[in-house]
């Protein structure tokens, strides 16, 4: 049994993670906004912690005897146009998390065996050629490479308290929530719809996959610094695209052009416009393995339960 401290466990990840952790009988402590005691019933911890906003730290004793710490916390990226206050959010929600982790172990002499942290392939921007990055690609350009530099060097900053620290950079995570959700509403009555040619590259990972990965790296002693959490099967959006209509039955496509979802979405619209082909090679060379390869297959897992 392992003693699991979770921020930003109530979103789409984290509700899956707890799942799987108190099935195997983890003792879980979820940092969240409320304290009512109904709500470690409906998350399946064992302990609530109570966070305010403006918090600068939490008592060291909730550190004392723990073997990770796990932060998925931050403001989602979907959604409309990125205003400059959703910007903000976007960095602040994330930027306060590891700022609250670092006053609350300052002068505790604590010593944690593990930290994993939640970063994008965002940190490598976007290509419009056929290169292939890996863990050890430099960072590229954008606002959400930017956040992601950012915050993986603001994590390294509390590397002190560490034994090892796990950078998780997500691709698209497919499940019943999050981007599937969001794109599979407009796949009704025999309609699909595509943003341009659909050549840019999709990095994706169904959910189960992250939280087999997850358990993995919490395995895997060796495992620490950045890790692509994106499938080994590499596909263009317009492949994405392709398998949805197949499993909606679309007869009719409707193709949107980029400068159309740009007028309406801003730089939103470089999630689904823009891509960059990404390569797990950590989680490869480390042996896990991966139970969706085959987005068609994903999806029908996800979308004909």
């Amino acid at each position: 049994m392992k003693k699991i401290l979770i921020f930003g466990g109530t979103g789409f990840i984290g509700t899956e993670l707890i799942r799987k952790l108190k099935d195997q009988g983890d003792y879980l402590m979820l940092v969240t906004r409320t304290r009512k005691l109904d709500s470690i019933a409906y998350y399946g911890v064992d302990e609530i912690i109570e966070y305010q906003e403006g918090m600068k730290s939490l008592d060291s004793q909730y550190f004392r005897n723990l073997d990770v710490i796990i932060n998925l916390a931050g403001e989602s990226i979907l959604g409309l146009r990125w205003t400059k206050k959703k910007r903000k959010r976007i960095f602040n929600s994330r930027e306060n998390i590891i700022r609250l982790i670092k006053d609350s172990l300052e002068g505790s002499n604590l010593k944690i065996p593990l930290l994993i942290q939640a970063s994008a392939v965002g940190f490598y921007g976007y290509s419009e050629n056929d290169i292939i990055v890996n863990e050890d690609s430099l960072g590229g350009n954008g606002f959400l490479a930017e956040v992601c530099k950012k915050l993986e060097n603001e994590v390294t900053s509390i590397n002190e308290y560490f034994d090892r620290i796990a950078i998780l950079r997500f691709g698209n995570v497919l499940g019943e929530k999050g981007f599937v959700k969001q794109i599979s509403r407009g796949f009704i009555f025999n309609l699909g719809f595509s943003f341009g040619k659909g050549q840019q590259w999709f990095s994706w990972i169904h959910i189960e996959d992250v939280i087999n990965g997850i358990e993995f790296i919490i395995e895997k002693e060796n495992l620490k610094g950045p890790i692509n959490f994106v499938a080994n099967e590499s596909i263009r959006f317009s492949e994405l695209i392709k398998a949805l209509g197949n499993i909606k039955n679309n007869k009719i496509m409707i193709i949107i052009p980029l400068k159309i979802s740009r007028l309406v979405l801003g730089d939103m619209s470089d999630i689904i416009n823009k891509g960059i082909k990404v390569e797990p090679r950590k989680l490869i060379k480390n042996g896990y393995e991966y139970k969706f390869t085959n987005i068609e297959c994903a999806l029908k897992n996800i979308l004909l339960k």
